[in-house]
């Protein structure tokens, strides 16, 4: 378990690229959504979500106590200043979010707050050709600012995709229900999801009962192919523990089933769905979209 990410997870994809010189949040290459990680260093990740008319990110770490935390970034600027077939460039500011704990009863809006934290840059390298995502030939060079120090410089530690379902011949995800999710009313907390075949992973980012971020994976399948479009899809959900993010140490990697989920998606994106998940005994029921 230790020399793997926890389970194949990655979330979103994108909009079919054109290979075009310089060409800025327009279109994007459906392979680089996704979740990317190191083997050698499993546990933490970065996920791109596809938002139709933007790419936003999250960044999965760890505090100097080993708890998960997450930095978000809205907006990803991405640039093609060569084939996007050969290479992508993403850049953005990464916000650290404060919020109500997922708990509570009533969202309180007024708890939630977007404080910038530092910067993300990411460039794709390698080969696509068009696919629904993700395509694991890429590799991601990453790095990551936070309050004024650079983590993973350039070149160091390439990152690469996992896919949803190892078993399936295809590596496309379902677009109708993969990418970024939440309650345009409760913005500050949010889940994305990426659907293949009949498995669904997911992260959830939310807060704790001090509104911290905390991030929580979650695995479910549904019904086997031709099955009912109102999909219903159930599993578990799990804690992972890990070094912190100035450090590196696979030792400290750790798993723990936290609770259940229920996701039930309507016929179509447009028709939202109900999620359901546990926590340690506390129970969540959420009406969400997907965020355009």
């Amino acid at each position: 378990m230790k020399n793997r990410w926890l389970v194949p997870l990655v979330l979103a994809f994108g909009v079919l690229a054109q290979g075009a010189m310089a060409q800025r949040n327009q279109v994007f290459p459906r392979d680089i959504h996704g979740l990317w990680w190191q083997p050698t260093d499993p546990g933490w990740a970065t996920v791109l979500f596809d938002q139709d008319t933007k790419m936003s990110k999250a960044l999965l770490l760890y505090d100097r106590d080993g708890v998960p935390i997450w930095f978000f970034t809205r907006k990803l600027d991405c640039s093609t200043n060569h084939s996007a077939y050969l290479q992508i460039d993403c850049s953005g500011t990464m916000e650290l979010i404060a919020g109500p704990w997922f708990g509570e009863p009533t969202f309180r809006l007024d708890r939630v707050a977007f404080n910038p934290i530092g910067d993300w840059n990411g460039t794709f390298q390698t080969p696509l050709f068009g696919g629904n995502g993700p395509d694991v030939r890429r590799t991601l060079y990453a790095s990551y600012t936070i309050e004024g120090t650079t983590f993973l410089q350039a070149g160091d530690m390439p990152l690469v995709a996992e896919v949803v379902d190892p078993e399936d011949r295809f590596l496309y995800l379902n677009t109708s229900q993969s990418g970024l999710w939440g309650n345009p009313n409760e913005l500050g907390w949010y889940i994305g999801f990426a659907q293949q075949g009949t498995r669904l992973v997911a992260t959830l980012l939310v807060h704790d009962r001090d509104g911290r971020p905390r991030w929580y994976v979650m695995y479910a399948k549904g019904p086997a192919y031709g099955g009912n479009p109102e999909s219903l899809f159930e599993g578990g959900v799990f804690e992972t523990r890990g070094h912190p993010y100035f450090s590196r140490s696979a030792d400290r990697f750790q798993v723990r089933r936290v609770g259940d989920v229920r996701v039930k998606f309507g016929a179509t994106s447009a028709d939202g769905a109900s999620l359901y998940y546990s926590i340690d005994g506390v129970e969540v029921s959420k009406n969400i979209i997907r965020l355009p």
